[in-house]
């Protein structure tokens, strides 16, 4: 097993949004007829009834900031009786005004199958100008509400008709963050929850489109001023342990709308982008056995590759697969489908 700068490549998102959902109302419920949708994965035979009708319930209070703000959450009920698949669907970028509203079309369609799904809001909007504000903000958003919102999802699921012993995660974009730490290694309380801490295991993770630090380059100064900040966002020593969660990583089809980098025509190996997310140079033996460094670019599909590379080797269920017709946006209607296709799938071997 090679050393804990591999997880380098399992650490943090912050990339640009995903699709444009209309706002849920608050206070209410509403009640939503199903549609067909063709299958490409294939589904578990167990878990693909249909119900004909949703209840959903808006704007649910889960944790409170030190601000005295108040993160919410949404959840879609199918109305057909307990045992569902409980979906926790944490949406993209927050910097970019991002909140439970954009999810509310993926979240209706994976509700629809079967499965009550939970909607947090979580981060807040900032200025992309300041990189280390938003460093400081990611831990806790990612860390605290993300774990939090995770273990309001438990904590309501008997209430919803949910088990909880059934719990997915999907991340659309920066949303793999608080994915990620809740797969891998949740805290043990957090101050500001407003429920109590839950041990329920993720049964599986999927992450969509996760830059890890890797790309863009914008953290640079980030890592360059707090060498420890990646380290802290990696869980090293829980995913070196291996672990049961099925974890799928996906990136877009449409690599030129990636985020791709070519450091102003520095070769990779040449640069401080490098040495800043590879100190020891342990990564290098990963770019160069899957060819990843050929072209000089590096694409979130790459990133995802070396994850999965990772995973594997320390024993975990896990496989990367592309998102076609889309690039850094779950912005289709067949790649929501995607999403919720995997949700139902066998498992990765």
């Amino acid at each position: 097993m090679r050393g804990s700068t591999l997880l380098v490549a399992l650490t943090l998102v912050i990339a640009a949004c995903g699709d444009d959902a209309p706002a849920a109302v608050e206070g209410t419920t509403s009640t939503r007829r199903t549609t067909s949708t063709s299958t490409k994965i294939t589904p578990s035979t167990a878990t693909t009834a249909r119900p004909p009708t949703l209840e959903v319930r808006t704007d649910l209070p889960y944790y409170e900031t030190a601000a005295g703000g108040v993160r919410h959450l949404d959840v879609y009920q199918p109305t057909d009786g307990s045992g569902h698949r409980l979906v926790v669907v944490f949406h993209a970028n927050p910097v970019f005004g991002n909140t439970k509203a954009n999810v509310e079309q993926l979240a209706t369609l994976i509700a629809e199958r079967g499965a009550v799904v939970v909607a947090p809001t979580y981060g807040e909007t900032l200025s992309m100008f300041d990189m280390g504000a938003i460093a400081m903000e990611a831990e806790r958003w990612f860390v605290d509400e993300g774990t939090c919102a995770v273990w309001a999802a438990v904590e309501l699921a008997e209430e919803v008709g949910a088990d909880p012993g059934l719990l997915t995660l999907v991340g659309d974009v920066t949303g793999s963050g608080p994915t990620h730490v809740a797969t891998f290694r949740p805290p043990d309380e957090v101050e500001g929850c407003l429920v109590p801490p839950a041990t329920t295991e993720v049964e599986t993770a999927i992450l969509f489109e996760t830059d890890r630090l890797w790309t863009p380059d914008i953290w640079d100064d980030v890592i360059r001023d707090d060498p420890g900040f990646m380290e802290r966002m990696q869980p090293w020593d829980p995913i070196a342990a291996g672990g049961d969660t099925k974890v799928f990583f996906l990136s877009g089809e449409r690599e030129d709308a990636n985020t791709v980098r070519s450091l102003d025509g520095v070769p990779y190996l040449e640069s401080e982008w490098v040495r800043l997310r590879d100190p020891d140079g342990e990564l290098t033996e990963y770019f160069d056995e899957l060819g990843l460094l050929d072209d000089g670019l590096m694409s979130f599909s790459d990133t995802s590759r070396v994850a999965i590379e990772v995973l594997k080797d320390a024993g975990w269920a896990a496989e990367f697969a592309v998102v076609p017709g889309v690039g850094h946006s779950l912005s289709t209607p067949e790649s929501k489908e995607f999403i919720a296709d995997l949700v139902f799938a066998d498992p990765p071997s």
